[in-house]
């Protein structure tokens, strides 16, 4: 029997457990692994299936994409996982993003899976093919709104390219000394 969330008993509850399953890093995993059938494809693979579901969450996906620089008219494999660990009536929503130039040989950009009455595991394929090397990401959205609880996650394949690191705040504050060391200058922080 699919479990009845209602608003008024697990709001505040299923709240604070998203929010701090969000702070742990656990609204999915961007595995970096080759989905076809290699020996070390499928241990990343396994590897990225292990992770997600050793997180605590009802509900946690990931998306497993090739390794490297991909080729020019070269059909890509990316799967997309969704796990659900509890019986739930909402539906999950599962949309690909692709920028221009890319090509969905295999898949569907918007998809659904349906309510479920047990935990269960779904596994996405999608085969992508780039017309030319694209300066956008590829997206996997997958989003759950049920009666008092949520989940949604964001999966960027980026074409071999290197994740964006955020630039360090400017440390202009003075010097820092601790135990005779010089730590260097400090980040100034404004009220």
């Amino acid at each position: 029997m699919p479990l009845k969330l209602r608003a008024s008993f697990y709001s505040l509850p299923m709240v604070l457990v998203l929010a701090i399953a969000q702070a742990c890093g656990a609204s999915g995993v961007n595995e970096s692994a080759s989905p076809k059938g290699d020996g070390a494809g499928d241990r990343k693979r396994s590897v990225a299936v292990d992770a997600i579901a050793s997180q605590r969450t009802p509900v946690s996906s990931a998306l497993i994409s090739p390794e490297g620089l991909p080729g020019i008219g070269e059909a890509l494999v990316l799967e997309g996982i969704v796990i659900q660990r509890v019986p739930s009536e909402a539906t999950v929503h599962i949309k690909l993003v692709l920028p221009d130039g890319v090509q969905l040989l295999e898949g569907s950009r918007d998809q659904r899976l349906p309510a479920t009455d047990v935990p269960r595991t779904d596994s996405l394929r999608f085969v992508i093919r780039p017309k030319n090397m694209p300066t956008e990401d590829a997206v996997l959205i997958v989003d759950v709104r049920g009666d008092g609880f949520g989940y949604h996650a964001e999966h960027r394949y980026r074409f071999g390219r290197h994740e964006p690191v955020p630039s360090a705040p400017p440390r202009q504050g003075p010097s820092l000394q601790l135990h005779g060391k010089d730590l260097g200058p400090s980040v100034r922080v404004t009220r």
